[in-house]
Parts: structure tokens; sequence; C-alpha cells
């Protein structure tokens, strides 16, 4: 009898232990950025482009490119925070273009029912953090501002989806191709 009442005693402290430690977990919103910090030391300070796109280029595996895009604007001049809007464009055939024309993005248009979509950004050092917002819920982006892009790190609030170290190449709009067409 000593040795079954052993194995329950174990039993116990085992399932307390587990449900300690999953009360304690945080949910990803407050989670720590995962993005590679120091890849730009905090004292060297680097402002976010807002004359040029940060582009995710991807091939599928049917060969044809997806790009995600954003496009940042400053708060009258100042450099910690001001909008952000997002467009994805995806090739339908190869030989397509899949980057976006200036004339897509138009800060005071009705953005509700297009393609694009629009969020509020903010920094602290060379983190930065923005939401892009939508009926159905929010993406919530946080990452790291470096010379050459960002790395960024996602959370759908819609589908639960959780994107980490994705990196968006910076182009300059006189090196987007196409973009005052």
């Amino acid at each position: 009898m000593s040795v079954l009442f052993i194995v329950f005693i174990i039993i116990i402290a085992a399932a307390v232990t587990v449900i300690v430690f999953f009360a304690n977990k945080k949910p990803y919103p407050s989670a720590p950025v995962r993005s590679n910090a120091d890849a730009v030391p905090e004292e060297e300070y680097i402002p976010v482009e807002i004359y040029g796109l940060y582009c995710c280029i991807r091939k599928g595996e049917d060969g044809l490119v997806t790009n995600d895009v954003f496009r940042f604007s400053d708060n009258a001049g100042k450099d910690d925070n001001g909008a952000v809007e997002s467009v994805v464009i995806s090739q339908r055939k190869p030989g397509d273009g899949y980057f976006p024309k200036e004339k897509w993005f138009n800060w005071d248009g009705d953005y509700e029912n297009e393609t694009r979509l629009r969020g509020r950004w903010k920094r602290d050092g060379n983190r930065i953090r923005f939401v892009i917002e939508l009926s159905r819920g929010n993406i919530i982006y946080k990452g790291v501002i470096q010379k050459d892009g960002m790395i960024l790190d996602s959370y759908s609030q819609i589908t639960g989806h959780k994107e980490e170290g994705k990196i968006y190449k910076l182009f300059p709009f006189e090196e987007v191709p196409g973009w005052w067409d």
C-alpha cells in the first residue's frame, strides 16, 4: 500500500507542476521580440525610411513571387511614430511585376474596401512595433530596424498564425521598379 501511496503523491506533484507552468505562461503579444536584436547596436540610431518600401520577397513552390510590402510615414517630421500601410502582391504568371506603384498608396483615401491595410507604428531605440488593423482583428508586428531593412516577428489575432524573423529589405523609391509609372 505504501508504494501506491508514493506513486499517487508523485502523480499529484507532477500535475500541480504542469498547472503552475501553464498558468504562468504569457500570451504572444506580451512576449519579448525574438528578432536578432544584436544585429544593430542600440547606440547606433537608424531612422525609419519614409522615402522607400520595406519588402519581404519570396518565391513559392510554383515559381511565382509574392512580395509583402510596408510603407511608413512619420508624424509631422517626428521619427518615433506614424502611419504604416501594407500591401501583398503576388504574381499571377511568371514575368508579372511584384512591386507596387506609387499611386497605390494614398494616405487620405478610403482604404477599408481596398487590398492595402493600415496601422500605426511606434519605435523605442531601434526596436519597432506596429499593428495593422482589420475589422476581424489585428496583426501585430515587432522587430528591429536595420540599415538595409527590418527583421520582424508577427502574430495574427485573427488566425493565431505566428511568423518569426522575417527579413524585409529596404528599397528606396528610386530603386523600386515602376514606382513612378
